[in-house]
C-alpha cells in the first residue's frame, strides 16, 4: 500500500505533468502528421516526450506495487500485451517507407557503403573555360554516370582538399561561414539515397530504391544523380554555404559536358521522404546528368 506522502506526490506533481505532457504531445504529433513542421514544433515534441517518459517512470516507481497487482488480472495482461505490440510497431515502422516510389524503400542500414574511387584532381578543363561553359540545363538522359565521375563530382562539390584547414578542421573545396561545414549532401541515385562522407570518400546508404521522381522536378526525375543540400533547420548561414557548393557542382558539370540544374523543393515533403532526423531540413536540390540525345 502506498504511503500518504507518495499518494500526494503522485497526484499533485506527477499526474498533472503527465496530463499536460500528453496533451502537448498529442497536439504537436497531429501538427507533424499534417506536415506542419517547424524547428519549434519538433523540439517541443521531443523535449515534452522526454518529460513524459521521465514522469511516467517516476509514476511507476511510486506505484509499482499497485501496478504489479494489475497483472494478476486478465485485463492487465491484455493491456500489457497490447502496449508491447504498439511499441514494436513504432520501432519497426520507421524501417519502411510507404511512399509511391519504386524499389524496396527499406532503410539502408544493412547496405554496405559505396567506396568511391580517388578523385582525379588533375582532370577537367581550365577554370576560365569552365566558367565560360557554365549554364543551367533542365533536361537529362536516363543514363547512370560512372563511379569515377560521381567521385569527382562530389569531391568538387564539397570534398576534402587538405587534411587540416582553419579551426583545426578538414579543408573543403567549398567555404562555409565560420568553417562550420554544416551542409550534408544527400545523393539520390537510381538504386537508393546516400549521404556523402567527404573524409572517407564514401556514400553511406540511407534508403534503397529509386526515389528520384519523389525528389526531382520534371526531367530531373531521371537524372543520373541529384544532390539534396541538408542542414540544421536553425542555421543562419546554410543558404549561403549551399550556394558555394552549388556553384562548384555547376562548374564541374560544365567541365565534364554534363547538364546541371539547381532548384527549390518542397522541404517538408522531401524531409519526410528522406526520413531526416528532427531539426534537419532540406534546402535545395541540384540534379546532374547527361544531356538528352
Amino acid at each position: 500500500m502506498m504511503s500518504a506522502s507518495s499518494s500526494i506526490t503522485s497526484r499533485t506533481w506527477v499526474s498533472p505533468i503527465l496530463a499536460v505532457a500528453f496533451v502537448v504531445l498529442s497536439v504537436t504529433g497531429i501538427l507533424m502528421l499534417l506536415h506542419i513542421r517547424t524547428s519549434g514544433i519538433n523540439h517541443l515534441h521531443e523535449w515534452i516526450g522526454v518529460l513524459f517518459v521521465l514522469a511516467a517512470l517516476f509514476h511507476l516507481i511510486l506505484n509499482w506495487k499497485v501496478i504489479l497487482s494489475h497483472f494478476n488480472k486478465k485485463i492487465g495482461i491484455v493491456a500489457a500485451a497490447f502496449a508491447l505490440l504498439i511499441g514494436l510497431a513504432l520501432y519497426v515502422s520507421p524501417l519502411y517507407s510507404f511512399g509511391g516510389s519504386t524499389g524496396t524503400n527499406l532503410l539502408g542500414g544493412g547496405v554496405p557503403p559505396i567506396v568511391l574511387p580517388n578523385p582525379q584532381i588533375n582532370a577537367g578543363m581550365p577554370l576560365m573555360q569552365a566558367l565560360a561553359h557554365r549554364h543551367t540545363a533542365r533536361t537529362f538522359q536516363d543514363k547512370p554516370i560512372p563511379q569515377e565521375t560521381l567521385s569527382n563530382l562530389l569531391w568538387a562539390a564539397f570534398g576534402v582538399n587538405r587534411r587540416q584547414g582553419e579551426m583545426q578542421k578538414l579543408g573543403r573545396t567549398a567555404p562555409s561561414a565560420m568553417n562550420k561545414q554544416e551542409i550534408e549532401l544527400y545523393v539520390v541515385l537510381p538504386q537508393g539515397v546516400y549521404v556523402y562522407d567527404a573524409e572517407a570518400n564514401t556514400l553511406r546508404a540511407v534508403l534503397t530504391g529509386d526515389f528520384r521522381a519523389k525528389i526531382g522536378k520534371g526531367d530531373a526525375s531521371h537524372a543520373a544523380a541529384t544532390v539534396v543540400f541538408v542542414s540544421d533547420a536553425k542555421s543562419e548561414f546554410a543558404q549561403v554555404d549551399t550556394g558555394f557548393i552549388g556553384q562548384n557542382i555547376y562548374l564541374f558539370a560544365a567541365s565534364e559536358g554534363l547538364n546541371a540544374w539547381f532548384y527549390t523543393l518542397h522541404a517538408h515533403e522531401v524531409a519526410e521522404t528522406l526520413q531526416l532526423p528532427a531539426g534537419k531540413m532540406p534546402l535545395y536540390a541540384q540534379s546532374v546528368g547527361y544531356p538528352p540525345q
